[in-house]
């Protein structure tokens, strides 16, 4: 594969080019970056150890606009004090016009499958099914918000948080285990 833009005109700043990034929030401020007619802006920016680290050593940063700011403010509130320790997805969002033009660019979000409590974490399907069990829910119920949930099968990640989930409903609703139509049996369960 020859050089991309990205390659031949390295930033001190995360670009389209360095996404997907899983990063943890280490620190949020501020930074004087080069703006418009070579003048010098006063940005915020996000520090990681998960961003690509530069030649010094030193990791890039993220600079956030305001987009990317009130997806972290929904996401973690409004005090970046509250967003360190956070995770957040960095990716190309290649629907982004600039000058004119669709271009793609920097965007953030929560990561999509965020990791359960790690009480939840490793829980095998027979002892999914016995806690199911136990909450008055049938192995069918169980199987049928799975599949609602995306899932082709048990996973020892995402499935727990799926049982928390239909267990509160159970909950919530005083017992009932009426939680739909049985699934298909295609499903490997």
């Amino acid at each position: 594969m020859g050089i991309t833009m990205g390659q031949a005109f390295q930033s001190n700043y995360v670009a389209k080019d360095d996404c997907p990034i899983i990063a943890t929030i280490q620190s949020v401020g501020f930074a004087m970056v080069s703006g418009e007619d070579d003048g010098k802006e006063r940005k915020v920016v996000i520090h990681s150890e998960q961003f690509p680290a530069l030649s010094d050593g030193q990791h890039k940063a993220l600079i956030v606009n305001k987009t990317n700011w009130m997806a972290m403010e929904d996401a973690y509130g409004q005090d970046s004090d509250g967003w360190i320790g956070k995770q957040i997805e960095v990716y190309n969002d290649p629907s982004i016009m600039y000058g004119g033009k669709r271009t793609g660019g920097v965007r953030v979000r929560v990561p999509q499958r965020a990791a359960p409590p790690r009480q939840a974490q490793g829980l095998s399907w027979p002892d999914a099914q016995a806690r199911a069990a136990a909450a008055g829910i049938s192995k069918d119920a169980l199987v049928a918000a799975l599949k609602a949930a995306g899932e082709t099968g048990w996973n020892a990640v995402n499935g727990p948080v799926v049982l928390d989930r239909l267990i509160a409903a159970a909950t919530a609703s005083q017992g009932s285990s009426d939680f739909g139509t049985p699934p298909d049996d295609s499903i490997p369960f």
